[in-house]
Order: C-alpha cells, then structure tokens, then sequence
C-alpha cells in the first residue's frame, strides 16, 4: 500500500493501514533501550480514544487499556522491534509493524470501520468458501490477510466488516476449484459493494 509513517519532530504517526512502524531512537545517553514503548491512541480527527486496547507481537507483553487521554504504555519488551495493534469497538483495527523498543510518542490512528458485501455463487455440491481481505505484507513480501469469514452452501452473499482502508484483495479458496482473487480499494467508513465470487 501506499500510506506510511508520518514522522514529526519526535513523534511518529501510524495509521491503521500502515505497514511500518516508527523508529524513534531512545534518549540521547541511553546506554540500553528501554524495555517500554508508550504512545497515543487517537481517532482520525486527531481525538484521544480511551479504553483501547494496545498489544504487542510479543506475548509475554501484557496488553492495556488507554487512559482518559488516551495514553498507553507497554512494558517488559524484550525484542528490538515488535508490531503493535489497537482495538476499539466502533472502530477498524490499527496495527504498526517493526516498533522500536524505547519509543515513547508512538501514535496509532484508529478509523472509522469500512466494509465490503458481494455475491457469491457457489457450485453444485461444493464444499466451504473461504474468503478472506488480503495485502502484501511491505517487510517480507508475504501475503497479509487482515479479515476472513467461512461461507457454506447455500449461503449467495458475502460480507467482511470492521475493515481499515488500504488497497487489498478479495482472496475466494474453494477446494477443488481455482483460488479468486480481486483487487479492492477500502475507503474511511465506506460500504463497499465487492466483486462477484463464482465458479464455473
């Protein structure tokens, strides 16, 4: 995709559909890097969110809860870098990729939730669909699926919610048939009607 990291001064800005994280550098004189990373968690206006909920990679890392001013702050990291994630109900999930160890201004913006509903057409005695909302992955060039919801016949439509804009692609698996795939665009807060899922 081609939203980044916005980086201000000391403090760096990651979007929901961000894939790199921030590096902001521990203090000046440090002789290690802190084992705590703290930030901000806001809405796209800018808004501190409060009672979200911050994670890590790292599983030894507690998750938290934001302050009133939506302030966090994760502690016993023992990684250099870890990915983050925000969630918070109304809104689409935000996850940073390769966050350094000591950064203290990290801001993760959480946007309005998008979604995406189209039809299926399903074959004959076929099986489950899997359908799935998918990216590259900017680090490893792996593929990145961020939503995903099994379908069964006779089900004729699809739908995937709580969606960060981003370019993705609509990913369709049906044993015994080819894999589809469809590029899709998702907008702040759109619904968005998705490409027609059918098998010959």
């Amino acid at each position: 995709m081609t939203l980044g990291a916005a980086v201000s001064g000391a403090v760096v800005v990651v979007s929901a559909h961000d894939a790199r994280g921030p590096t902001t550098a521990p203090p000046a004189g440090a002789t290690a890097p802190r084992r705590t990373i703290a930030g901000t968690v806001q809405d796209e206006h800018g808004a501190p969110i409060a009672g979200a909920e911050v994670g890590a990679s790292d599983l030894a890392i507690r998750t938290v809860k934001t302050d009133a001013n939506g302030r966090f702050e994760l502690s016993g990291v023992n990684t250099d870098t870890v990915a983050l994630f925000a969630l918070r109900s109304g809104f689409a999930p935000a996850r940073a990729e390769a966050v350094a160890r000591g950064s203290r201004n990290v801001v993760l913006i959480l946007p309005a939730p998008a979604s995406v509903r189209g039809a299926l057409r399903l074959p004959a005695g076929s099986g489950r669909v899997l359908v799935s909302l998918c990216r590259s992955n900017n680090e490893t060039g792996d593929e990145l699926c961020v939503a995903r919801r099994l379908y069964a016949p006779p089900a004729e439509l699809y739908e995937l919610d709580r969606l960060a804009p981003g370019n993705y692609r609509i990913v369709a698996e049906l044993e015994g048939h080819p894999t589809l795939r469809y590029p899709i665009a998702i907008l702040p807060g759109a619904d968005i009607d998705g490409p027609l899922l059918a098998w010959p």
